[in-house]
């Protein structure tokens, strides 16, 4: 996937797959809602190297529990299949302003996380939103930590002041460790 440079541009959704045979493309939010992304006219495509260009959303529905767009100038499944894996884009200023307690994944990245006495943990490398659960990539000085990023572990959650206070359980910092993973038998 393509990264956002940093204050110009946010990530909204990114292509999972192709869906039927008129170009339909069935696409996966990045920290904002599903509302806000089916009521978009129009978004940037980031895909491979380049500026992201702007086009036209022409129909966005749910169809089976799915986000599906069709998108101008897309209109056959190899040209969707193409877009596997590109992101869509709004400019910083034009996203959709979020309810208190939603957040774009972009705001997370870079923030320090801080536990609880106030000792610092890491940065935010990365959102891993793919799975089940979103997940914190915290780069700390031992190597990255996952943290799964729901309210009960992440107790404060301050893009403006790039912060993030978590709370962890006993033994899921060292769980990261690669020197705590059991070894493989062969």
């Amino acid at each position: 996937m393509a990264t956002t440079p940093a204050g110009k541009w946010v990530a909204i959704a990114w292509i999972r797959r192709a869906r039927g045979l008129r170009g339909q493309l069935v696409v996966s939010s990045l920290g904002s809602s599903e509302e806000r992304i089916l009521a978009l006219k129009k978004v940037y495509l980031a895909h491979a190297q380049g500026e992201p260009q702007p086009v036209e959303v022409e129909q966005a529905e749910k169809i089976h529990g799915e986000l599906v767009l069709q998108l101008a100038g897309i209109n056959n499944r190899s040209a969707a299949e193409q877009l596997r894996g590109a992101e869509l884009w709004l400019p910083v200023e034009e996203r959709p302003l979020l309810p208190d307690g939603e957040y774009y994944h972009s705001d997370l990245v870079g923030c320090q996380v801080l536990k609880g006495d106030g000792s610092v943990l890491g940065r935010v490398a990365g959102v891993d939103d793919t799975g089940p659960q979103t997940i914190l990539q915290v780069q700390s000085p031992d190597g990255e930590i996952l943290i799964p990023f729901v309210r009960a572990l992440c107790r404060s959650i301050d893009p403006a002041a790039r912060k993030i206070i978590v709370d962890l359980p006993e033994g899921l910092e060292e769980l990261n460790r690669p020197d705590s993973r059991p070894e493989r038998w062969e």
